[in-house]
């Protein structure tokens, strides 16, 4: 699945990653009872509620204490990887494709994250 290679383009386990999806879903409230009692939950994303909207959403319930990871074209030549706070994030624009990782903030090895941010 993508979330796989998302995890594994970013160095983590998949085998404890609580995983929902956002696509043609109206489940925000989900997502939100996920991120408060889990340390990596990844989903799927529609241009209805994007990353940037998705890192806005979690602003505003005052969940700041996470790594957003986004994962755009996975496995095509374009392939692009971002992660950051959701401050940096809700300010930036991604294509259709993307699936998301949120991290606790100490669950990805941070001597990666030079190597993944663009």
């Amino acid at each position: 699945s993508s979330l796989q290679l998302a995890a594994s383009r970013i160095q983590i386990s998949w085998n404890d990653m609580r995983i929902t999806s956002l696509h043609g879903k109206d489940n925000k409230d989900e997502l939100l009872v996920l991120l408060k009692k889990e340390a990596k939950v990844g989903f799927f994303t529609d241009n209805k509620f994007p990353p940037a909207k998705i890192a806005e959403y979690l602003l505003k319930n005052k969940i700041k204490d996470k790594t957003i990871c986004v994962f755009e074209n996975l496995s095509y030549a374009d392939e692009n990887i971002t992660v950051g706070s959701a401050e940096e994030i809700k300010k930036l624009s991604f294509s259709k494709l993307t699936v998301m990782i949120i991290l606790d903030n100490n669950q990805l090895n941070s001597s990666l994250r030079g190597d993944i941010d663009e």
